[in-house]
This record gives C-alpha cells, sequence and structure tokens, in this order.
C-alpha cells in the first residue's frame, strides 16, 4: 500500500472541477473551490496569530459548515485541531484549554477564563502569511477522552495514522466522488474524522446537520434531499432513526448505500430492521478506540446467526492488527478469554502532556517487540478467526457511544462541598438502553437534593456523563478488602 497523505492533501481532495459540492448544510453549499478559499482565508488569520507547526488550535465552533471550514483552516498552518464541543460546560472548556495550551481558540462565543486569542470562522486576516502546511508525520488533532483520575485525557493522532483508517474504508468500499456522507457526530468524538476527511478524500460531499437538527424528523429529510449515501453513527442514533421510519410507514433514502456502526453493541434485531427498511445498504460493524484512529477492526454484517450473542467485533482492517493475549503476552487460544489489544499504523502517538497514562495504556509486548495499545476490552478468538468482543476488565463504560471512566463522574460528585462519597455504575443491558446512574453520601446533617446535585454536575461535565438519576445513600457499599462494591448499588426506585 503507498505511503498515505496528510489529511489535507488527500489523493482527491482537489476534484478535477472546483465547482463540485463540498460541503452542504445549515442552508447553504460550499463547492470543493468555495471551501478552500475560506478555510484559507481563516488559515491566514490563525497564522497571524501564531498557529503553526508543533501547536494546537482549539475549535469550539458549534456543528455544522463552520465546523468543517474551521478544522481545514488549522490543518493548513501545520498546527494540530482540538475540538471542544461547543456545549460544554464553560468550566470544562478552560480545564480542556488548560490540558491542551492551544496557540490560538476558533469560537464565535466568548471562552471565559482564559487570555489565549479568539478568532471567529469569518474574521479576516491582518496579513498575508506563508502556510507551511503539514507531514504525514505531524500531528493532526487531540480528541479529549474520559480519565479515569478525574483528569480528560487527549489522545494524538498524527496525520499518516489517520489516513490509513480513512485510505482502507475509502478503498475498501469504493467511496468516490458521488458518494455524500452524513457527518452527525459530534466534532470532539473521532467518527467525525471519517465523516469529514473521508469524504474529501475521496472527492465527495459532506452533508452536515446544523446543531438544531437534533430529531431523526430531520435527518431523513436531509438525507433525502441530499441524497445522502453513507451513514456512520453510534448503534443508538440509527435505531432510533429506524424506529422513526418504521412508526410512520416510510423507507430510508435509496441513495444510501453503507451504514457504518461503531463506538457501542450493536442490537441483534438491528441489521435486519435497517434492512427492511432499506433493502439495497450494506450494513458494517466497526470497532476500535480512539487511541488507533478511529477504526481497526470490521465486520461485513450480512445473515445474523440467532445462536450469536452479539454481532462479530471482526478482523483487523489494512495495515492494522488487533490481538486477543493472555495474561503472558501471548495469542489466547480459541474459544478463550483474553484482553484485546491493537498494533499497527493507527496507533495513536500517546496523550498529550500525560507520560503517565500513556506509558500505563501503550506498551511493547515482550515477546514479538510490537508496540500495542491495551483497550481494556476483553474478547476471544471465533472458530472462523473472528473476535468476539465480550465487555470490559474495567470501570470504562459506553453510554451511546461515549466513553465514560466511572472515576471521572466519581470524582466530579465528590467536588461537591457536600459530599462525602461517590460511585457511578451503569443500569440496563448492553443490548437496551442503558443509562449512568450516581450514588452519593454526604457530611454530618448537611441536606442535599439529587436535583440539586445533577444541576451541579450539569456546570462540570458533558451531559453524556450527567448520570440520568443520582441516588443518596447512608453509605456505599464496600467489599472485602474496603473497595466500593458497584455490583451491590442498589437500582434506583421505580
Amino acid at each position: 500500500m503507498s505511503r498515505p497523505p496528510d489529511l489535507l492533501h488527500g489523493p482527491l481532495m482537489t476534484p478535477a472541477q472546483p465547482q463540485q459540492p463540498a460541503v452542504v448544510g445549515d442552508g447553504m453549499q460550499l463547492t470543493y473551490g468555495e471551501l478552500a478559499a475560506q478555510s484559507h482565508r481563516l488559515a491566514q488569520t490563525l497564522a497571524t496569530r501564531n498557529a503553526g507547526p508543533g501547536s494546537r488550535v482549539a475549535v469550539v465552533v458549534p456543528k455544522g459548515v463552520a465546523q468543517v471550514i474551521a478544522v481545514l483552516a488549522v490543518l493548513e498552518t501545520g498546527a494540530a485541531y482540538v475540538p471542544i464541543d461547543a456545549s460544554t460546560p464553560q468550566v470544562r472548556v478552560a480545564e480542556l484549554l488548560h490540558i491542551c495550551d492551544p496557540a490560538v481558540i476558533i469560537s464565535d462565543r466568548p471562552i471565559i477564563d482564559t487570555t489565549v486569542p479568539v478568532v471567529s470562522v469569518g474574521e479576516a486576516p491582518r496579513a498575508a502569511v506563508e502556510l507551511t502546511g503539514a507531514d504525514p508525520d505531524d500531528l493532526a488533532y487531540v480528541i479529549f477522552t474520559s480519565g479515569s483520575t478525574g483528569r480528560p485525557k487527549g489522545v494524538m493522532i498524527d496525520h499518516r495514522a489517520a489516513m490509513n483508517t480513512i485510505t482502507d474504508l475509502n478503498t475498501r468500499f469504493g467511496v468516490g466522488p458521488e458518494d455524500r456522507t452524513f457527518a452527525l457526530s459530534s466534532l470532539a468524538f473521532d467518527l467525525s474524522v471519517y465523516d469529514i476527511f473521508g469524504a474529501l478524500a475521496a472527492g465527495g460531499t459532506i452533508v452536515a446537520p446544523g446543531a438544531a437538527d437534533r430529531l431523526p424528523s430531520a435527518w431523513l429529510r436531509l438525507m433525502t434531499e441530499h441524497g445522502v449515501t453513507i451513514w456512520n453513527s453510534v448503534p443508538a442514533l440509527m435505531k432510533l432513526l429506524v424506529e422513526h421510519v418504521v412508526e410512520r410507514g416510510l423507507l430510508l433514502p435509496p441513495s444510501l448505500r453503507l451504514v457504518f456502526l461503531s463506538g457501542d453493541w450493536i442490537p441483534l434485531s438491528l441489521p435486519d430492521a435497517i434492512r427492511r427498511v432499506a433493502p439495497q445498504v450494506e450494513v458494517v460493524s466497526l470497532g476500535g478506540a480512539t487511541e488507533a484512529s478511529i477504526w481497526s477492526i470490521l465486520h461485513r454484517v450480512r445473515a445474523v446467526d440467532p445462536a450469536w450473542r452479539s454481532i462479530p467485533y471482526g478482523t483487523a482492517m489494512t495495515n492494522q492488527t488487533v490481538q486477543v493475549l493472555d495474561s503472558s503476552w501471548g495469542p489466547a487460544a480459541p474459544g478463550e478469554t483474553g484482553e484485546i489489544f491493537i498494533g499497527g499504523a493507527g496507533l495513536a502517538r500517546g496523550y498529550w502532556d500525560d507520560e503517565q497514562a500513556t506509558d500505563a495504556a501503550f506498551g511493547v509486548n515482550p515477546l514479538s517487540g510490537e508496540r500495542l495499545y491495551r483497550t481494556g476490552d476483553l474478547g476471544r478468538y471465533l472458530p472462523d478467526g473472528a473476535i468476539e468482543l465480550l465487555g470490559r476488565r474495567d470501570h470504562q463504560v459506553k453510554i451511546h457511544g461515549h466513553r465514560i471512566e466511572l472515576g471521572e463522574v466519581e470524582h466530579a460528585m465528590q467536588r461537591h462541598p457536600d459530599v462525602t462519597a461517590a460511585a457511578a455504575r451503569v443500569a440496563g443491558d448492553r443490548h437496551a438502553s442503558r443509562q449512568l446512574i450516581g450514588y452519593y453520601c454526604v457530611a454530618g446533617h448537611a441536606e442535599l437534593q439529587s436535583h440539586d446535585l445533577r444541576t451541579f454536575l450539569a456546570g462540570l461535565l458533558p451531559s453524556y456523563m450527567v448520570p440520568a438519576a443520582v441516588v443518596p445513600l447512608d453509605a456505599l457499599p464496600l467489599s472485602a478488602n474496603g473497595k466500593v462494591d458497584r455490583a451491590a448499588l442498589p437500582w434506583p426506585a421505580g
């Protein structure tokens, strides 16, 4: 396979026809020529504020066309972009900015507690500046994930690693200029990397829902209006869309040909439910980790075996390895449970400014000498060599595709002055709708109502990390070794 280029200059990044639509949404459409002009203008502005190779630029912009302009502009300067969801509480935005130390912030709203220059997407440059661009080995983006110590972890991905995944998917599924990708995921969620750069690398079109397009009715309208061919999301969102379509006796648009599902367990009934409303669609299960450039493993979901406990995780993608290893770092025997490790071209450099976390998650297999990422997922080899995902070995969970460390939620609860102890767990089956539940104890005779604690947490955490319910307890249940016994935490009443 030839050396992958950087994200900004994919093989078809500049089509022969500059009038071809590059991105549509927010009631507007930009051709490749217009997108290049607007992103170049913003890149000039960023460069006058010291954005360039080796620096980072925070992107705090609502969903839509402006996000695409922003990330392309950052990469044109040679800097790496750091996406921060615009709906994130200001306290957490300040924390993320402190950790990533950006040269510039792109935002159309005020940013508190920062001395970093803030520019808007449409701000004109002060002067013409020569832009250096990026090399394949330069850092492309830093995406933050939940951290077990209460400190978010910034995953560092370079251009070469991300382009390896993108080139594989586009080649494998014949993605080209006629394709239109529905960019549903948050920019702070790494599925967005494929939404944007997968489409642009193939000369295709990004269909970008705006911040207000949050309901299945809006998704279906946009998909139909713009002839979407590729859907890429967590399973829960596709399930919502299918239910919406079925309830109204409709079908998904005939243009749709690929459904990529990842980030969480796929309900066994979902692939057939999709095909009933879109017989022409190929359903693909993808998996991996943010630490390995979006995805590392896939499975084309055809007939669903009634005997399956879950959709197979699949086999490794091009230039990547996905292995089930035993406690001695050797291959687990077929059928035996082991831990899943990822290696190869997609691996992250590590975590931004966190050597301890990097050393804990990334290591070298003493038997093979290969650098690997320890996912924390448990799995086993199936008879055909594919891998089956079995669960987790730690306290990390996923809610609607968002990776959450229970420890970070617990740390946030304990920041309330009246809370003396806290714990969290997930309620619900892995294939069904799951909810995050918090538990807390208060000091002495203090009175802290559950809704007040949730309001407090909403000011600290992104919405997907705020527990659906918080339950007061006199004391947390402990195991024999004195640790919190999460399995003994009571279910919320009702």
